[in-house]
């Protein structure tokens, strides 16, 4: 690469190249659309034309990351975005384990959000109509907020939580090419509110395959305890009429982009 590439934080002149099959293939194809692994890593779909300039054969591409599609699909498609979004939900399943609580652990109360750093564990727990909400860069910070019901994302006016945690993050953390790096964890009860915050996210520029959504039906309440360094998250669920908790790891694979796909 001749310039620094906008997706990356350090500099890729001459550091960075293209893979040369994919650009023979093109040449010998001379026009069409193409899926590929870009130089980030990333599945893309590709457009791409051949053409004569000055005695020169020219090769002009244009891509997209599938991510990306299929996130701008449900921006513009709200109803598909909702029968997604519930087919994800009613499909997930919750496999429990053994756990051993932590001692010292930063408490994040409702109606507020607090940061974390390598080393250290953010807990919350109370998740019962409200939800919790976890934001990460692993191995860097992670954010963990506990929104109550008089919040936007429940249609509410009182607070803007996820807002104002987007705004501090992507002003004072990240650089621009990070913002694909955020994870984000919605462990929540109500389906509309989990529709509310992936709308919200979308809009903002964040893709479906940066999203995971927790949601147990079986449980009256949870509790949170996120692993900055690992990026690891693990909800204590308590069921009805059972005094014990019970615990799962979440799966760190599960985005919205795995059903979106189906």
């Amino acid at each position: 690469m001749l310039t620094d590439s906008r997706f990356k934080p350090q500099s890729t002149i001459l550091q960075k190249k293209l893979a040369s099959n994919n650009i023979e293939s093109k040449f010998a194809l001379g026009k069409g659309h193409k899926q590929v692994t870009d130089y980030m890593g990333f599945d893309v779909i590709s457009a791409f034309e051949v053409f004569s300039f000055m005695n020169n054969e020219w090769l002009i591409i244009a891509k997209i990351n599938e991510a990306e599609a299929r996130s701008n699909f449900y921006l513009k498609n709200p109803d598909s975005l909702k029968v997604m979004l519930l087919k994800y939900i009613e499909q997930q399943k919750h496999d429990y384990l053994k756990y051993r609580p932590v001692r010292e652990a930063i408490n994040v109360n409702i109606d507020e959000f607090k940061r974390g750093k390598s080393g250290e564990v953010l807990y919350t727990h109370g998740i019962s109509t409200c939800s919790g909400l976890i934001v990460s860069l692993k191995q860097n910070f992670a954010y963990m907020a506990h929104i109550s019901p008089y919040d936007k994302i429940y249609g509410e006016t009182r607070t803007d939580m996820l807002s104002q945690l987007f705004n501090r993050i992507n002003y004072l953390e990240i650089t621009r090419a990070q913002k694909k790096l955020l994870r984000f964890k919605l462990i929540t009860p109500n389906k509309h509110t989990a529709i509310n915050v992936v709308n919200t996210l979308l809009k903002k520029g964040i893709m479906i395959d940066q999203i995971q959504i927790v949601m147990n039906p079986d449980a009256s309440k949870a509790a949170i305890s996120h692993f900055v360094e690992q990026d690891s998250t693990v909800i204590h669920w308590q069921h009805p009429n059972s005094s014990k908790m019970v615990n799962e790891y979440v799966n760190p694979n599960a985005t919205l982009a795995n059903m979106a796909e189906l």
